[in-house]
């Protein structure tokens, strides 16, 4: 039986409802890409970009849809989905149409040719995407597809206005795809029971020893490309800066993640996605020398504890929250 606790989805579900939180994701990391690979991007790119998102992913839950009896639904994405399934149909055909046409009378003759060579694994992905949802022990996990994918198609445009050397690029995209399988595997983590009742094989449910590590991984991540930050390696440090800061904010989610649900956990782990948004506005302007950090350092140490509510008496607790809330200040700091 479907546990939903309401007929419609609350306000700050419709994002993910509507499939809305994905394209949104793609357009604030392909900004920062082009920022990377000093491509000037217009408007007709983030249309493109932002539409073939809502496509694949919309085409993706409206499959699911028919594979999910109506009474085992558990997510009101689903539920949105099979509801009005005539409609998204529609919604489809004609969004997919319309890029179409768009993309024929914008794009210049690489683009095409950089997104007919994404076009190919992202449609084959949708014809076996019922294949890979099944317990299969051979299969590549989805979340892995689907991050490869995701930051492949974020990057798409940028790679090919690319105005300088592409390693950079190489590698930013190479931190993003590691921050991608991060994000799915935390949902999949969180959404184990709802994988389990629409029959549905994640990486949580067909790797169980997996588990421990799942939240564990943003830790790492927040560690590796906060110190690649810091020191300027494997890639632009506000790139880097902006990989580690979302992956401290994913790694901090999870521990709230039992106190504030799973449903609104689901929600923010998408935004912590967003952090090129400050970064794309303050680019950095030089590199911050590890004396100027030291000078900053306990003074961040001290603003931070005096933030943290008194009620937080659990000593682990407030020291997980001043190191968090340390790192995000260093992180959001301007200069490079």
């Amino acid at each position: 039986m479907s546990d939903l606790p309401n007929d419609h989805p609350i306000w700050w579900q419709w994002p993910t409802v509507l499939s809305l939180d994905a394209p949104i994701v793609a357009l604030v990391w392909q900004a920062l890409f082009a920022q990377v690979a000093n491509a000037h991007l217009l408007a007709h790119h983030s249309i493109i970009l932002g539409a073939v998102t809502w496509l694949v992913y919309a085409a993706d839950r409206w499959t699911e849809g028919f594979e999910i009896k109506p009474e085992r639904v558990q997510t009101q994405r689903h539920r949105f989905y099979q509801r009005y399934r005539l409609l998204f149909a529609l919604a489809i055909c004609m969004v997919a149409v319309a890029t179409f046409l768009l993309a024929l009378t914008a794009l210049t003759a690489r683009e095409w040719r950089v997104g007919l060579a994404l076009a190919a694994p992202v449609a084959a992905y949708l014809a076996i995407g019922p294949l890979l949802r099944r317990f299969t022990p051979w299969r590549l996990p989805k979340e892995v597809l689907i991050a490869l994918l995701f930051a492949a198609g974020s990057a798409c445009f940028p790679f090919a206005n690319a105005t300088t050397n592409a390693q950079p690029l190489f590698a930013s995209v190479a931190w993003f795809v590691v921050l991608c399988f991060v994000n799915l595997a935390l949902i999949a983590h969180w959404e184990r029971e709802v994988d389990a009742a629409h029959g549905h094989a994640s990486l949580a449910l067909a790797h169980p020893w997996v588990n421990r590590w799942i939240r564990i991984a943003p830790w790492l991540l927040a560690i590796c490309a906060g110190g690649a930050g810091f020191q300027g390696w494997l890639g632009p440090i506000f790139a880097t800066r902006a990989i580690g800061l979302s992956a401290l904010l994913m790694a901090l989610l999870d521990r709230a993640e039992p106190r504030l649900g799973r449903r609104p956990a689901r929600v923010l782990v998408d935004t912590a996605l967003l952090t090129p948004c400050y970064f794309c506005s303050n680019p950095p302007r030089s590199r911050r020398t590890f004396r100027r950090y030291k000078a900053y350092r306990s003074a961040l140490r001290l603003q931070v504890s005096s933030l943290i509510p008194l009620s937080v008496n659990d000593t682990t607790t407030r020291r997980v929250l001043t190191f968090g809330g340390g790192c995000s200040v260093f992180l959001l700091l301007p200069g490079g």
